[in-house]
């Protein structure tokens, strides 16, 4: 990835590496929280749904 800041002086081109890029961690683990948030949310919208209906 190429990022170009200019300064006063001269322009200068900065070249990051893709582990420098990275902000965030990455975690496996993450998708099965994302998966049971979901399934959560499905869930309790069908029981809210059922209820009122």
């Amino acid at each position: 990835m190429t990022y170009q800041r200019q300064t006063n002086e001269q322009d200068k081109e900065v070249v990051l590496g893709e582990k420098e890029v990275k902000q965030g961690l990455e975690l496996h683990e993450m998708r099965y929280v994302l998966a049971i948030g979901t399934a959560g949310a499905v869930i309790a919208l069908a029981v809210v749904g059922y209820i009122l209906l």
